[in-house]
């Protein structure tokens, strides 16, 4: 097998891996209020590097700001899948 072949597998396996974190650290937000429990502070230090800019770039519209339901994760994911189709 040539090795852009691994390289795709690898990268597959990698997108695949940070979709399911971040599946799980919404749903684990939603269950888990506690910013000093260790699981979320894990799960954030491997999010939100990746999320954040998508949430900053999100606040400068208004519609965005004003609404209390953070769809920056939601923007990640579809981005995530997206990066899938392409591999």
């Amino acid at each position: 097998m040539s090795l852009l072949i691994y390289i795709n597998l690898i990268a597959r396996i990698v997108v695949s891996a940070f979709e399911l974190v971040l599946v799980v650290y919404c749903i684990s937000s939603w269950v888990i209020r506690d910013p000093f429990n260790k699981f979320m502070q894990v799960l954030g230090m491997i999010v939100e590097p990746v999320v954040a800019p998508v949430r900053n770039i999100l606040h400068r519209f208004s519609f965005f700001r004003n609404i209390p339901i953070d769809f920056s994760v939601l923007v990640v994911f579809i981005l995530c899948n997206i990066l899938m189709g392409l591999l």
